[in-house]
């Protein structure tokens, strides 16, 4: 293996770059595990800074997104689809 010495003051600039071409992709790599998240009633209540009652409430009236499956206590809502809901029910100020 070759071995090679930087100059002062290369290690950081070769960090910076390095960083630089890295950053998207892990910010990219963040929001899909972001957006694809399954959230619990409690989770999703906790978010929204409500009660798990009304979070319930919703489910049952059909009025907020959420997935069920048989295998699940319970209904799931993915954190994008919740966030997405939120900026569509959002009241501009006159």
């Amino acid at each position: 293996m070759a071995k090679f010495q930087l100059e002062e003051g290369e290690l950081e600039v070769l960090a910076e770059i390095m960083i630089s071409k890295l950053l998207p992709h892990l910010e990219q790599l963040a929001q899909k595990r972001t957006s694809s998240k399954l959230m619990t009633v409690k989770e999703v209540a906790s978010f929204l800074n409500v009660s798990s009652s009304w979070v319930y409430d919703q489910v049952r009236e059909r009025k907020i997104p959420f997935v069920q499956a048989e295998s699940w206590r319970g209904p799931r809502f993915h954190q994008a689809t919740i966030e997405k809901w939120l900026k569509k029910a959002t009241i501009a100020p006159l």
